[in-house]
């Protein structure tokens, strides 16, 4: 009887394993989808099934403990902070909370699937090929408007967040071209980089437009300095004949004269003079997770005229005028920086533990970069770092840890990268 109970969790685990094994390729798929549901359904179920084979496989965690306690410490934190505001909260910061403490978890089941050594060097082509559609999504949206150089895409989302989602798929393109050896792929990857890159421009989202080529270029030194220096100065006439000619209209977002981006950056100040204050009043404690916009309402009383007072949501556009710059601060959800957002939102032990994560996170992708066990696998490793270093520059002038889809995919690269759980195929066991 106790060898037919073992037999039947064995075959059970393995069940497990293949699914876990099957819901990992469907997640680039599911990642490029517009809308939420079936990649958090995706998600959800992966997590579910991580933890029911760790517990019933009695499986030992194969991560770093100070990078498990500082993950969980944030979920912790994070989670109080939502508590704090359990009498106001909106639809949207439950929405969010819940899309954080997810990802978070996503990301620890990703470094603890048993993954078939087979599929993991396939999951940035996939990425790669799968990141035409949203590409395809914001073309035809631009299309519809002309490719007017005064209209931005808004994508899925809204386009500074549309950029993020769509430029961390093109992140995989770049490494399938330098490090993928079949000529099929790199010249696919190639398509999708091109289409992609130039949603990103009718985008006009100023980061992407300039990480993407800076990512593109350090990849192609990492694996070639010759290459990456040639394709350099390739890049410096491309720039050089774009600035002089009629393409330079596509770029205006970069020229501090232009109306748009120039008023953005004024609020983008009076934002910032907003947050020291707020870090003066609520350093310790924070005002509650991703509750700027309800502590601004009770600050300035005229916001209440364009802001819904049950859900936060802008009821009626606030006009872009010298005299509403700081009415316009006001209304920001977020504080456009990844590090004042935790410290203000959620106080100086959320900054900590937020930073603390990202750190040990990024010593042991280091670590696993490093492991031959890894060294037919480097595009995944390489994926990783660019996209641990686009995640963090955005991070200075934006607040990405709350755009949930881009963690996603985020934190799918990352546990790839951390993950030491690899079984091999029959196929290969068989021809050791």
């Amino acid at each position: 009887m106790g060898e037919t109970i073992k037999y039947i969790v064995r075959k059970f685990l393995t069940g497990l394993r293949l699914f876990q094994n099957f819901i990992l390729i469907m997640l680039p798929y599911a990642i490029s989808k517009a809308g939420n549901h079936s990649r958090n359904t995706t998600i959800i179920t992966l997590i579910a099934v991580t933890f029911i084979y760790i517990i019933i496989g009695k499986k030992k965690i194969k991560l770093d403990k100070k990078l498990v306690i500082f993950g969980a410490l944030y979920i912790l934190i994070t989670s109080l902070n939502f508590w704090n505001i359990r009498d106001s909260y909106n639809r949207e910061q439950m929405k969010t909370y819940t899309g954080v403490v997810i990802y978070i978890l996503f990301a620890f089941s990703m470094t603890q699937i048993d993954i078939d050594k087979r599929l993991y060097r396939w999951i940035p082509v996939l990425i790669s090929l799968f990141s035409l559609a949203p590409a395809f999504r914001a073309l035809s949206e631009w299309h519809k408007n002309g490719f007017s150089t005064d209209y931005r895409i808004f994508g899925d989302s809204w386009p500074s967040v549309f950029c993020m989602e769509l430029g961390m798929m093109i992140l995989a393109s770049i490494v399938v071209i330098f490090y993928e050896k079949q000529r099929i792929f790199k010249v696919l990857a190639s398509i999708s980089l091109i289409i992609g890159f130039t949603a990103i421009v009718g985008i006009q989202a100023r980061i992407a437009i300039a990480m993407i080529p800076f990512f593109f270029l350090l990849t192609a030194a990492s694996k070639n300095l010759k290459i990456g220096v040639k394709l350099g100065i390739a890049f410096l006439v491309c720039l050089l004949v774009t600035v002089s000619t009629d393409f330079e209209k596509y770029f205006k977002r970069f020229d501090s004269s232009d109306p748009g981006g120039s008023y953005s950056n004024q609020v983008r100040v009076e934002i910032y003079k907003r947050t020291k204050e707020l870090i003066k009043e609520n350093s310790v404690l924070g005002i509650g997770f991703y509750n700027l916009r309800g502590v601004n309402v009770k600050d300035e009383p005229r916001l209440l005229e364009y802001v819904e007072t049950d859900t936060l949501g802008i009821k009626k556009e606030i006009p872009g005028t010298q005299e509403n710059l700081k009415l316009w601060s006001y209304s920001a959800t977020h504080l456009h920086n990844n590090l004042l957002e935790t410290l203000v939102t959620q106080g100086i032990l959320g900054l900590v533990s937020y930073v603390c994560f990202l750190f040990f996170l990024l010593v042991n992708l280091l670590k696993n970069f490093r492991n031959k066990d890894f060294i037919e696998s480097r595009e995944v490793f390489v994926l990783a770092c660019i996209a641990f270093l686009y995640i963090t520059i955005d991070g200075i002038i934006d607040t990405n840890i709350y755009m949930i889809k881009v963690n996603q995919a985020f934190y799918f690269m990352m546990g790839l990268a951390l993950n030491k759980r690899f079984f091999l195929g029959k196929q290969e066991k068989d021809g050791e």
